[in-house]
């Protein structure tokens, strides 16, 4: 075990531990908080060979945005919207969603945006 700094001195050996631990780590952002909610509007061509179904449902979602604070409430922001990924689908289309999000209260940045799915799962 070779010492921290380099030196033969006996007092501070180096440990794997404390190597890593004296590297600089990489602080990543927190990830961003994000409510959804969904209605299930159709259910149809249950397939229970295939264990698949098709069906319509609508995905509402919310969160914060320190760039929506101050913005008129009730309007469409010029905004990102978080990305909705439906990973067990054999197929998904969206066939309706928000032109943007918008703004639900510009004290706290607080926006909202739905849109709608057909999937096949």
């Amino acid at each position: 075990v070779r010492p921290i700094d380099g030196t033969a001195s006996n007092s501070q050996t180096a440990k794997p531990w404390d190597v890593q631990c004296s590297m600089p780590l990489h602080v990543a952002e927190p990830p961003q908080v994000i409510s959804v909610a969904f209605r299930i509007w159709l259910v149809r061509n249950v397939d229970l060979v295939t264990a698949t179904f098709e069906c319509k449902f609508r995905v509402f979602l919310e969160w914060l945005d320190d760039a929506a604070i101050g913005l008129p409430k009730g309007k469409k922001a010029k905004l990102s919207v978080p990305e909705v990924l439906i990973t067990n689908a054999v197929q998904s289309q969206v066939i309706d969603r928000s032109s943007a999000p918008e703004v639900v209260d510009p004290c706290t940045g607080h926006l909202a945006v739905q849109m709608l799915f057909r999937a096949i799962l």
